[in-house]
């Protein structure tokens, strides 16, 4: 396909200049952006509004009470401060008991987070203490591999019978407060 611009590729762009991004319209039309810039100037085009921070203001208004100021950050691949500036602008506020649920909810997402950084044996992104014995977290996960089944009850590890036990680890296990019971027969 011809790069040129053609009367009907110049009407095209006359057209969906003021609605569209340049992104969406330089994809439509496979050129480049600058290109079409470019042209956009040469034709004295402007924008009619600014589309993404039209659909920017959208999605915060419409996810303010849902979500937390970093989760919008996120989904619309911006600072966090934008979002607080555009919630600021569109006249949405939090109050302070908001505030605290949604600051919980992102920690608990990120205690989550770190914990199967822990049990994979990664080492941690945040500075947040998520387990207090990381030894024993480590040591279940690799009798887990090994057969061993965890129990309903936190510090219970069943082997089958079928299993080759480690009794060095199940000592070690022992001194960290785990239990080893053959698996019950069902």
């Amino acid at each position: 396909m011809s790069r040129r611009w053609t009367p009907e590729r110049l009407d095209t762009l006359r057209h969906l200049y003021p609605v569209m991004t340049n992104r969406e319209i330089a994809g439509l039309l496979e050129i480049s952006i600058s290109n079409l810039v470019s042209a956009a100037r040469r034709l004295g085009l402007t924008k009619g509004v600014k589309i993404a921070r039209e659909r920017q203001k959208e999605h915060i208004s419409r996810y303010f009470s849902s979500r937390s100021m970093q989760t919008l950050a996120f989904d619309l691949g911006i600072t966090k401060t934008t979002v607080s500036r555009i919630a600021a602008s569109l006249g949405l506020a939090r109050s302070r008991q908001e505030m605290k649920a949604f600051n919980s909810d992102h920690r608990a997402m990120l205690v989550k987070r770190e914990k199967r950084r822990l049990i994979f044996g990664l080492d941690p992104v945040s500075g947040i203490k998520v387990v207090t014995n990381r030894r024993k977290i480590t040591l279940r996960y690799r009798l887990k591999r090994k057969g061993y089944v965890p129990g309903e009850e936190r510090n219970v590890m069943y082997y089958p019978e079928d299993l080759i036990r480690n009794r060095s680890q199940e000592i070690f296990g022992e001194s960290l407060g785990l239990r080893f019971m053959p698996m019950p027969v069902s």
